[in-house]
């Protein structure tokens, strides 16, 4: 915010806007998501090197990540009661969405690019461009679907 006078101005929040979502909300949910994403891919990256299943290491790092996502998104960036099983069962139904396709997406390109030297660094900078792709369709998803206004809202 900037002042100017007596006038604040929020330049950043104005052009921010998308389909009327308040910046606020897209910024938290950005947080929240750097922060599983930092999980899943330590967690990816690891369990790969380890047991070199590049699927199965996928989707254990983004269930444990969304575990941490629901709870924090439910509480911080959409003020939801997540003990209801209603949003818990759409929100499994979302993950299993949005992993599949990741999924999928990363299998695609792990054939398309083939083993070579620079295997390793492409994988996991295409998991990355993935992940970041995958965003706007989960921040569209989350908050018309999963943690849509209703009795368990807390505001």
């Amino acid at each position: 915010m900037v002042k100017i006078g007596d006038k604040k101005y929020r330049p950043l929040e104005k052009h921010l806007i998308i389909a009327d979502l308040p910046f606020k909300l897209i910024w938290r949910f950005a947080c929240v998501g750097l922060v599983q994403l930092g999980l899943d891919s330590f967690l990816f990256v690891a369990l790969v090197g380890i047991s070199k299943s590049l699927i199965g290491s996928y989707l254990f790092a983004r269930a444990t990540a969304a575990v941490i996502g629901y709870a924090l998104n439910g509480k911080y960036t959409f003020n939801r009661d997540n003990s209801g099983l209603s949003r818990l069962f759409r929100f499994v139904i979302y993950w299993i969405f949005m992993s599949t396709l990741g999924a999928v997406c990363l299998k695609t390109l792990n054939c398309w690019a083939g083993a070579n030297d620079h295997y390793t660094r492409s994988i996991f900078g295409a998991k990355i461009i993935i992940e970041i792709v995958l965003f706007a369709i989960s921040f569209l998803i989350a908050k018309f679907w999963v943690y849509e206004h209703g009795k368990n809202a807390k505001g």
